[in-house]
This record gives structure tokens, sequence and C-alpha cells, in this order.
């Protein structure tokens, strides 16, 4: 059976990139191992990151998501985010794991809620403070991501944070296959942020619904708001310079399972998010 392949480029930088390291589909470079996101001196780091804050009939609500890449130095390990709280405190947020890369890393994550009561009565719960690290604790050692000793700090409506060497990521939250119930149409609809390196830009998804054996391309449109809560939106891009695309796309009833990949194309650079070389699934 035909497989598509896609690599994600991850660049250090924008001068560091050239046309021949961009791969995309079908190209004999797509079977090349892309450049290693964490350095020889490196065991942990922190991915991205993403705030939250909405306010309904009394109650608020503060989330927060986290992705953090680790070494895989061996099967047993913890990984957490340790947060900063409003007393001054310190949190630990365990992290779960997501997948594993082509790297001999792994990617961990979690999204943590904090729902707080303002009625008469109720004990305020305690809440995010602006201030976090990412702990990884693997054969007897630990490991930091404190932004350069300079901690990493988000307040609570900011949206998506990432690292100054990825460009572009799939909002896994916010992509879904929708019923239209009308037994002829669904809507496959993606959502991504992007880094606003140049106004001039395009942001493709390349998607099958037969495991690959035929693809379509299609292209994605800038959003002007950012959701990110109930009766919560950012203007975008985001004080993080991120912004928002997505699309909807009309797809068959009958199709229950799609794969895609995400290219960003901007100053002769593509940059793709393929999952971690695993590309992206959705299931209806």
């Amino acid at each position: 059976m035909k497989k598509l392949v896609f690599i994600l480029l991850l660049a250090l930088s924008i001068g560091s990139c050239s046309n021949d390291e961009s791969v995309g589909p079908n190209t004999p470079s797509s079977q090349k191992t892309s450049t290693n996101r964490l350095s020889a001196s490196e065991n942990v780091k922190l991915l991205s990151a993403w705030t939250s804050y909405s306010q309904k009939y009394g109650y608020a609500s503060y989330s927060r998501r986290f992705k953090v890449e680790v070494k895989n130095l061996a099967y047993n390990k913890i990984v957490v985010i340790s947060h900063k709280m409003s007393d001054g405190s310190w949190k630990d947020f365990p992290l779960k794991y997501i997948s594993s890369t082509i790297e001999n890393t792994e990617i961990w994550g979690a999204e943590i809620t904090i729902n707080n009561s303002y009625y008469v009565g109720d004990v305020p719960s305690l809440l995010f403070a602006d201030e976090f690290v990412a702990r990884y604790e693997v054969n007897g050692q630990k490991y930091w991501d404190n932004n350069g000793s300079k901690n990493y700090k988000m307040t609570d409506l900011e949206g998506t944070f990432l690292r100054t060497d990825l460009n572009l990521t799939v909002d896994t939250t916010y992509s879904a296959i929708y019923d239209q119930y009308n037994g002829i149409t669904n809507i496959f609809n993606v959502n991504v942020d992007v880094r606003n390196i140049n106004p001039t830009k395009l942001v493709n998804v390349v998607y099958t619904t037969d495991n690959w054996n035929t693809t379509k391309t299609a292209a994605l449109n800038f959003k002007q708001y950012i959701t990110v809560g109930a009766q919560q939106t950012l203007i975008s891009p985001n004080v993080h310079g991120m912004e928002r695309w997505g699309v909807n796309i009309d797809v068959p009833a009958s199709v229950t399972n799609i794969q895609f990949a995400v290219v960003y194309k901007v100053n002769g650079v593509e940059y793709w998010d393929n999952n971690f070389g695993k590309n992206y699934t959705i299931t209806k």
C-alpha cells in the first residue's frame, strides 16, 4: 500500500533554512531525519503553552495547556510543569505521555483547568500566577527548562506560545470532523497557529480519507479572531506573534477517519507539522 510520508522541518532560525532542507510529500529527501529539536546539552524543552480564561454565571475557568519534549533516557520518567500560584507557592502539575518521535524523544503534555466561584460564601480557589518551568526526572536526575533562568511567563488570556524554533502547530483541540446530519457530507475542520514571519504566506492542509492511496490539498484562511474559551477571543496575531488559520472542508458523510499534515510556506521556506512523523489522525 502506498504510504505518504511527511517530514516536520523545525529550523533553528529562518537564516539557517534553505529550500533544500524544506521537504514535502513524495520527495527523495523525505526519508531523511529532521533537524534534532534538542541539542546535545538539552534533555527537556518546552514545545508550546496555551492560556485561556472565561467567566459565566458567577464562575471563572482558568485553563492552561502544555507540551514538553524530553530525551528518552529511560522507560521510567516523570515530566511536570512546576507553576507559581497566586499565593507565591509553586505547585507541580504532572504531564502525560503523548507520543514518541523518530529522534528518540517523547512528547508529554496536559491541559490544566482551575475553576473558581465568585458567589458569596464560596472559598476561592488557588489560581495560577504568571510563571512556570518544565522539569524532567529520570535515572535519579532532575533536568529543567526554565527559559534560560528567566522562567516562562504567561498571563491568563494569551492563547498559543511556541518556542522560538517552532513556527507552526496544529490545534488538535479545535480540529475535528463534524456531522452535518444531512446524510451527504460532513465537515473536516482544521485550525492551526503559525508564527507571523511575513505578511505574505500560504498555509495548506494535505489530507487523505483512504490511508494515503489518494491525497487532497486545501488552503487555510487567516482568522482575525482566535477563540480561546467560552465568550473569549483574541485578536490574531496574539502577543506572541501567533496567527490563527483554519478551514472547513466538506467530506463525504461516509468518511470517519482522516489523516493529515499541515505546511506553512513563507519567505521561500516550508515548515511542516506532521505530528512528529506520524501525521495527525482524526476519527469521527
